[in-house]
């Protein structure tokens, strides 16, 4: 279901946007119109799913740098 506010966008351009939807960089508009074609689109949603685990992966609790003099 299509809201008013949500932009009616093509599969490919949606597909498109579902790594900056992975990474939280999609504006408010394009995030719920990732969303409502994710309800619908299966190959799409699993495809989001792989991206945010994808995301999850690079953010990490602490520091990289074990050594700060490795930065000298």
């Amino acid at each position: 279901m299509t809201s008013a506010a949500t932009p009616v966008l093509s599969h490919q351009v949606l597909k498109a946007l579902l790594g900056a939807w992975a990474l939280s960089a999609c504006s408010a508009e394009e995030t719920a119109a990732v969303e409502d074609h994710l309800t619908g689109c299966a190959p799409c949603a699993d495809e989001a799913l792989r991206l945010r685990d994808a995301v999850g992966l690079l953010h990490t609790d602490g520091s990289l740098d074990l050594d700060p003099t490795l930065r000298t």
